[in-house]
């Protein structure tokens, strides 16, 4: 993943109305902007919980949060559901 600056990953249950571009530059630069990783806050029955939606986030792949989330996603989570487990936790 390491080829790319930023990635925006989109649940395939997700509407888009609008263009989507400007999610990138959230973690294009993370030492000027300080995210590595920008995701919406998850809600349960209109109740914000601790813990952020899988179905839309943006990451900055070469930074070290990132390689620690490909790598424990790789080792520790069933293929199948290895985003929803490991971003649920």
């Amino acid at each position: 993943m390491t080829q790319f600056d930023s990635i925006v990953y989109l649940d395939c249950d997700t509407v888009v109305l609008n263009d989507v571009s400007h999610l990138h530059e959230l973690v294009m630069e993370p030492w000027r902007t300080g995210f590595e990783f920008a995701a919406a806050t998850d809600d349960w029955r209109g109740i914000y919980i601790n813990k952020f939606n899988a179905g839309v986030f943006v990451l900055h792949p070469p930074t070290p949060t990132n390689i620690h989330i490909q790598t424990k996603a790789l080792s520790d989570y069933i293929k199948k559901k290895v985003f929803k487990a490991f971003y649920k936790e």
